[in-house]
């Protein structure tokens, strides 16, 4: 849908501003000019009550919801006399209809709600929100999906539709819908943004029409096409990444036709390396495609270079591929194929995230998202956040205690601790009831299976229960220390205990005494309890040194 509102300015003014969200994605002008250079806004949330239907992976949708915002100084766009407001919405993660393997999971259809203020210098205040009077129509973009890209006609553009004095007579009036049940609140986290743009390092002419665009590194983001030809020539985009595999991402471009065309998509991203484009026309070269990098736009904080130059192109492969997992300020699996927040796989990156960006805003909002996802009654933390479905374990869980801590320790912040204690209280609480008559995580909700060591290299070998068990005591752990610093004595006591029992437990289960080691000798079994200091005092060294032994035997390499 596209929008658009008339009003008139006829005073000075001292200072403007505009209020906007719309759902899923949107654009948003001022007389023809696109306001501020974020992209895929606003970032993705827990937006609204919604029928999950068909779900792959149990959950009890307790979550709360809520909804972010965002602001614009409008100031210098305003206009003296006659001004226009247009709007355009996308599907975005509220109306995701595109990737139902796991399930249905789409919020409603796009939606979106404005306030501009303007405030003149003699004193008037001028109010313009979004209501029926705005005029509505649909235009060129006939699909818009995150995972399965654009499909846009170009004879369908409607020239002027965001500027004054376009005759509108044709568009109907707005219609007034069901607000989301999500709180509303100001996005204070980065906005994806187009990070740079780069040209394509080669163009491969496959068949009379196809032709093969490749890069030198595999980015996440979208395609510009700059083109001249007839009405109603179309070109498709292919995207391949991994495996020379596309994952269904694709985008469709139909020629207005006369003089040179630019387009680019609006409310999807990709990940790839290469590109196919079918062109059936008109003849490409590689003027005619730019690649645009985008993601969500967090500063640099950190670097790392040594005299190694494989340890150096490692850590920049690392940057690029956090980078690209970076969208909606969630921190995702992978770019392209599922897109979702997992909390096992933000836990394990929490360091190197914080070392090299700064993740303070960004980690505010994602904290929020697992507290939103989370389910009130019993304490359960599901595997992503904002809530997409995925399988895990309560090492996904634990985010919700392992990342508020990390967040405390690097950046000194004990409220962070306080916002969520309750709730990461609450998880050791549910983590207790998955018990059995050992004392060790066999289960979690409510059909008892979970992935343990996720995933190994040759066959999984690690039972689950031993690495549920040691997150078990690595949260109990940590909320002892949080606890402590909280000065919450009787609950220090309280998880210390329990904290000791794990660990008597867990080892009277695991630990081999007699050859010093945990279950068979596997890697992954040694590593988590000497990680997490499950290892008794008296057995440190010799768990370790077998350690090492076992990474001789495999000449360095892992088998976890």
């Amino acid at each position: 849908p596209y929008f658009r509102k008339e009003f008139s300015s006829s005073n000075k003014i001292k200072s403007a501003r505009a209020y906007i969200c719309g759902l899923g994605f949107y654009e948003f002008y001022i007389n023809g000019i696109k306001i501020g250079d974020q992209v895929l806004a606003p970032a993705v949330t827990n937006f609204d009550k919604r029928s999950l239907k068909k779900l792959l992976y149990p959950y009890d949708d307790q979550s709360t919801q809520r909804v972010l915002y965002n602001s614009f100084d409008i100031t210098k766009q305003i206009k003296d006399g006659q001004n226009t407001i247009g709007m355009i919405l996308g599907n975005g993660w509220y109306n995701q209809r595109d990737r139902t393997v796991e399930g249905n999971m789409w919020y409603d259809t796009p939606r979106m709600i404005l306030q501009i203020e303007i405030f003149y210098e003699n004193g008037e205040t001028k109010i313009i929100t979004s209501n029926s009077s705005w005029k509505y129509s649909t235009g060129p973009i006939l699909h818009d999906g995150i995972f399965s890209g654009e499909f846009y006609d170009a004879r369908l553009q409607i020239d002027g539709w965001n500027k004054n004095g376009f005759n509108d007579s044709r568009w109907q009036n707005a219609k007034i819908v069901r607000a989301p049940s999500g709180e509303m609140q100001p996005q204070l986290a980065p906005f994806d943004k187009i990070i740079k743009t780069i040209s394509p390092s080669s163009v491969q002419k496959m068949n009379d029409s196809t032709y093969l665009f490749s890069l030198n590194e595999m980015i996440s983001g979208w395609a510009e096409l700059k083109v001249k030809g007839s009405a109603g020539d179309k070109i498709t985009f292919r995207f391949i990444g991994e495996e020379e595999k596309s994952f269904k991402q694709s985008d469709t471009y139909f020629l207005h036709g006369g003089e040179t065309e630019t387009w680019e998509p609006r409310f999807t991203w990709h990940t790839f390396r290469k590109i196919e484009v079918v062109s059936k026309n008109i003849r490409l070269t590689k003027k005619n495609i730019s690649v645009k990098v985008v993601n969500t736009d967090v500063e640099s904080a950190g670097s790392f270079e040594c005299s190694n130059t494989l340890f150096n192109k490692i850590y920049d492969n690392y940057l690029r591929t956090q980078r690209a997992n970076f969208h909606g300020s969630i921190s995702s699996d992978c770019p392209h194929r599922e897109r979702l927040g997992y909390t096992g796989d933000a836990q394990v990156i929490t360091d190197a995230s914080i070392y090299s960006f700064d993740m303070i805003q960004f980690y505010r909002k994602y904290f929020n998202d697992v507290e939103d996802a989370r389910n009130k009654n019993t304490g359960y933390v599901p595997h992503t956040a904002p809530f997409g479905g995925g399988g895990g374990g309560p090492a996904w869980g634990s985010a919700f205690v392992i990342m508020p801590w990390k967040y405390f320790c690097y950046y000194g912040d004990k409220k962070i601790l306080e916002d969520y204690y309750e709730g990461m209280k609450q998880w050791i609480s549910y983590l207790t009831t998955r018990t059995d008559e050992r004392g060790i995580i066999v289960r979690e909700e409510p059909n008892g299976w979970c992935l343990g060591d996720w995933s190994a290299p040759q066959k999984i070998e690690i039972p689950e229960p031993l690495v549920n068990t040691c997150y078990y005591f690595h949260t109990t752990d940590l909320m002892k220390n949080i606890a402590r610093i909280l000065e919450k004595k009787e609950d220090e006591i309280s998880f210390t205990k329990l904290s000791e029992k794990i660990k008597e437990d867990f080892n009277r289960v695991f630990f081999d005494d007699e050859k010093n080691q945990y279950w068979q000798g596997r890697q992954g079994a040694n590593v988590f309890p000497l990680a997490f200091g499950l290892v008794p005092e008296e057995n440190k060294k010799d768990v370790f040194n077998y350690l090492l032994a076992q990474l001789e035997k495999t000449n360095y390499h892992f088998d976890t």
